[in-house]
């Protein structure tokens, strides 16, 4: 409201303002300032969130690698697999490889710390997106808080350095953009910068196809109410130049898709590979629905984002707003389908429903909900819950003790608790790599093996190339009749095992290749520790570093289910017990397993 003129008038009254409220601007001067005060809070908060170390993702590692080979390559972009020796020469397009060459020319130019600069980044990119969109459907910045906290832990799981936080913010800025000219009444020129967001996600990550199905929608929909309201009094009308000009912007951003190494077979070899039988058995492809998952926290705020489209469909239907309520429902019916889009759906909803429940809020700003939402009260009860979330999730208290993560850590680099770090550089000081030739790992480490080992090839790793490769790694781990005769046919001459939960989940090791491997004599345990374990095949081009480095008594196996082995190696060869027991402790010197072997043996 603009101030009324101090003319004839007593210059002192007119220095103070009345708001809608009937408040002087004076006394809104705190209830502003604590304004600022919790959007402060809440960025340190999600940049907080946003900055972990590394850990679950064995995805982030060939990424890397990719990214090396084609800068070390010229740039050739490879149509076929690179880095696995079973694999050599299988249908392979790298679709992400513009992310790949990105986080590996990050990572030359400071390690670790520049990919978690990016992460950080695209995070607060996302939610400042919805912040200006909150503003902009003049949305209580208390509201905007508590949707912002519930998406950022909804979000939590996939705050990884992996390519999908592209399309999380471009389908944010996606979405901006088109409400900008939809609904805001923004001009068109707004919308030429999609052709270019188009090209770059084209070349980062698939999620680009979600993005092209909601600009289409938007297309038709905004065509439809051009042709079927013509004379009549809609809100959301637009000029026959503004629909041409809106198609053109489409058609650029469609040849845009197709701007990449490997043209249209970029998308028919992703869609192929989304619909492999072996995607069944891994977590992300199954329904969110699933009994297991019920527990689950960010489960429980996916089912509140279900709710939440309800007020959004009722906006849409006060507003006849078409585009959003098929949005929503398309969506909504979408992230059904596998755990892997729910996360997609939290973030396209995020903006409808700032803008749906600002009307709502805007609607009724004189009632007891909207006086509440503008309290400074209520801002002050929201300035000291979020730095409590900021605090306790620096300290990783939250992960830790209410989320059940104990391998999230706020920092950055790699989790050193949760990756095989002193296993792989105990491979390199023994040049295990140069003694064998054909690994078998397991599915875990594939990608941390190629990374760490430069031009060396392994079993399998987390790219799922196709449905026999996974047929033969799950043969072979476990332990199906004729796994022996595999191992001998591939040539395998040492393997490498990550089980970063092997302290808390200790009977898995009788569950895969370990059991075989611990008793066979055909195979020596030359490193273990609480993460990982590496044996080698018991022959003559390993038998100087067996002689120098196996564990013939002090393994996990032993102490865990064959005690009897190591008690009566104690009365027949007790100085080679103490001396491999000594060797562990000096390699692991905080190792949980060994340091409970030395309490429990009495040595």
């Amino acid at each position: 409201m603009k101030p009324s003129s101090s003319k004839g008038k007593n210059p002192e009254k007119t220095k103070v303002t009345t708001s809608v409220s009937g408040k002087s601007m004076a006394d809104n001067r705190f209830p502003a300032f604590s304004g600022y005060v919790l959007t402060g809070f809440l960025i340190v908060l999600i940049g907080i969130l946003a900055t972990s170390k590394l850990f679950i993702d064995d995805d982030v590692f060939w990424h890397l690698a990719t990214g090396r080979y084609i800068a070390g390559t010229g740039f050739s972009i490879p149509s076929y697999d690179v880095f696995g020796f079973l694999t050599a020469g299988t249908y392979w397009i790298p679709f992400e490889w513009g992310w790949d060459v990105l986080t590996y020319f990050l990572y030359s130019m400071g390690d670790y710390l520049m990919l978690s600069v990016l992460r950080l980044i695209l995070v607060l990119g996302i939610f400042v997106v919805l912040y200006l969109s909150a503003k902009r459907a003049r949305l209580p910045n208390s509201i905007y808080t508590i949707l912002a906290v519930i998406l950022a832990f909804g979000m939590l799981v996939r705050f990884s350095v992996r390519p999908h936080l592209v399309t999380y913010f471009f389908l944010m800025l996606l979405l901006f953009l088109l409400y900008s000219f939809y609904h805001y009444k923004k001009n068109i020129k707004i919308l030429y910068i999609l052709p270019v967001i188009f090209l770059i996600w084209a070349n980062m990550h698939m999620g680009v196809l979600l993005g092209a199905g909601i600009f289409f929608l938007f297309v038709v929909t905004v065509s439809a109410n051009y042709y079927f309201a013509k004379g009549k009094n809609y809100e959301y009308k637009f000029s026959s130049s503004e629909l041409k000009m809106l198609l053109v912007i489409f058609l650029l951003s469609f040849a845009a898709l197709l701007l990449n190494p490997h043209f249209i077979q970029t998308y028919q070899y992703a869609i192929t590979h989304s619909q492999m039988d072996s995607l069944d058995d891994i977590q992300e492809w199954k329904s969110p629905f699933d009994a297991k998952f019920a527990s689950f926290y960010y489960i429980k705020i996916y089912y509140f984002y279900l709710l939440l489209a309800l007020p959004v469909l009722y906006y849409s239907f006060r507003k006849k707003d078409i585009f959003t309520a098929l949005l929503v429902a398309f969506m909504a019916a979408y992230s059904t389908q596998s755990l892997r889009f729910i996360y997609d759906y939290m973030i396209v909803l995020s903006i409808p429903a700032v803008i749906s429940l600002g009307w709502m809020v805007n609607q009724n700003a004189r009632n007891l909900a909207g006086r509440l939402f503008d309290s400074v009260y209520f801002n002050i009860a929201l300035i000291i819950i979020t730095a409590y979330l900021a605090v306790n999730s620096y300290n990783n208290t939250i992960y830790k003790e209410q989320l059940g993560n104990r391998f999230r850590e706020t920092g950055t680099g790699i989790n050193e608790d949760f990756y095989p770090v002193q296993l792989a550089e105990f491979m390199k000081k023994e040049k295990i790599t140069e003694l064998g030739s054909n690994p078998f790992n397991n599915l875990r480490m594939g990608g941390y093996f190629i990374w760490n080992f430069p031009g060396k090839r392994n079993f399998i790793d987390s790219r799922n190339l196709n449905n026999e490769i996974m047929a033969e790694y799950k043969s072979i781990d476990g332990r199906h009749a004729g796994f022996e005769n595999k191992l001998d046919k591939y040539g395998i001459d040492y393997i490498m095992y990550s089980l970063p939960y092997l302290t808390t989940s200790a009977g898995d090791i009788e569950k895969n290749l370990i059991a075989y491997l611990s008793k066979s004599e055909n195979w020596k345990l030359i490193y273990w520790d609480d993460r990982s374990f590496l044996f080698v095949r018991n022959n003559e081009k390993f038998r100087e570093v067996i002689s120098g480095n196996e564990y013939k008594y002090i393994t996990p196996s032993n102490y865990i289910f064959r005690r009897n082995i190591i008690t009566d190696a104690l009365k027949n060869d007790k100085q080679r017990v103490a001396a491999e027991l000594q060797r562990k402790r000096a390699e692991e010197p905080a190792g949980r397993l060994v340091n409970d072997m030395i309490v429990k043996l009495g040595l």
